[in-house]
Order: C-alpha cells, then sequence, then structure tokens
C-alpha cells in the first residue's frame, strides 16, 4: 500500500467520523430540548398540585374502609 492510498483512506475515515460527531452533536441538542421542555412540564404540574384545593398528605397511611 503505497503513501497515497493510506493517506486518502485516513482521510475518508476523518470525514466520516466528522459526519458521525455532527450526527451525534444533532441528537445531543435534540434531546437536551426534549429534556428542557418536560422539566418545564413537570415544574408547571408542580405548581398546578401545590395550588390544588383539598390536598392530600401522600405520606399519611389510613387504614382501608374495610378496617
Amino acid at each position: 500500500m503505497d503513501l497515497d492510498t493510506r493517506v486518502m483512506e485516513l482521510e475518508v475515515r476523518h470525514m466520516e467520523q466528522q459526519d458521525l460527531v455532527q450526527k451525534l452533536n444533532e441528537a445531543l441538542v435534540s434531546q437536551q430540548r426534549e429534556l428542557d421542555d418536560l422539566r418545564r412540564a413537570v415544574g408547571q404540574l408542580a405548581k398546578k398540585l401545590d395550588v390544588l384545593p383539598g390536598q392530600v398528605d401522600a405520606t399519611v397511611q389510613e387504614k382501608p374502609p374495610h378496617y
């Protein structure tokens, strides 16, 4: 294998790796946006739960009605 062939193969590998890194970066950015949206939604739901009338304390263990 001569030097020119090896250099070309390395350049091709480098370009493929750059393409893969770009795709992985795009996937990461997309997932981060989705995570941010989900965090925002959970925060809004938590606020709604805080203002509900007649809140029940989930830590209290009540006996079922059949006892």
